[in-house]
């Protein structure tokens, strides 16, 4: 399954992870957050606000127009490359830049508008930490980075507090964070979007071969904002779970 989602969907983030009972197939294709290893120590989020279907008639200029000419698609990215430049700020420090800031990528099945926030420790900072302080710095910019802004919004304790009450229950691994981290204190994780996974039941209550089947979660949503018009969010999370609902030959359709 995961191969197949990986030739009809293929991402820079798909990941596979297998871990009884748990599965996961991911096909994302946003960086949530990357470090390097110290003492050269770098940092680097990508966040994903805006996206569109690709079709036969839709060139880049189409995107460009459509995402990046988007009063409100521009603003959801404004809001949240404030967010992640504040949350960078509180662990690094001054040194913070947003090095792209809505631009426009092809992915194999849609366009989407991506920013770019990257920082490293500022001078006071680095010039105070011991080297074992150093190795847990990139642990500590991902504990003060989650959960990630895209799935949020700002401000992102008192956001995390109104979908609580909205929504009809947790989320799973949803919108959370996948990724490694290395022994050398470096790391990569990926937004947790164009995935699902599957929780197998105890070994003690398999099911016998007539009996079995299987029961795969996947999540989708989109942001609302006072500019957001219904009928158009709803047509974009059909079209982030078409991505993903494709390898079981399943489709979706606007209703």
């Amino acid at each position: 399954m995961y191969k197949h989602l990986r030739s009809i969907n293929p991402a820079p983030y798909s990941a596979y992870i297998r871990l009884h009972p748990t599965t996961i197939l991911s096909s994302s294709p946003e960086r949530f957050l990357s470090y390097s290893r110290p003492p050269e120590f770098r940092c680097q989020l990508r966040p994903i606000k805006g996206t569109l279907r690709k079709g036969p008639n839709i060139t880049r200029a189409d995107a460009e127009r459509g995402l990046s000419g988007s009063v409100k698609e521009v603003a959801e990215n404004l809001m949240i490359v404030d967010l992640i430049r504040h949350d960078l700020h509180g662990v690094l420090g001054e040194d913070v830049k947003v090095s792209q800031f809505c631009g426009i990528e092809e992915y194999e099945t849609v366009w989407q508008m991506v920013s770019v926030v990257e920082g490293k420790p500022s001078s006071s900072l680095s010039a105070s930490q011991s080297g074992e302080e150093s190795v847990d710095l990139g642990w500590k910019t991902l504990q003060h980075c989650l959960p990630p802004g895209s799935m949020t919004g700002a401000p992102k304790k008192r956001s995390v507090e109104i979908l609580r009450e909205l929504e009809g229950g947790p989320r799973g691994i949803y919108s959370g964070a996948l990724g490694y981290w290395d022994v050398g204190g470096g790391g990569d994780w990926s937004v947790v979007i164009r995935s699902c996974f599957k929780l197998d039941p105890p070994y003690e209550v398999a099911l016998s071969p007539k009996e079995h089947h299987e029961e795969w979660t996947l999540g989708a949503g989109g942001a609302i904002t006072a500019l957001s018009d219904r009928e158009s969010e709803w047509e974009e999370m059909l079209l982030k779970l078409r991505s993903v609902l494709r390898i079981f030959g399943a489709e979706t359709d606007s209703s």
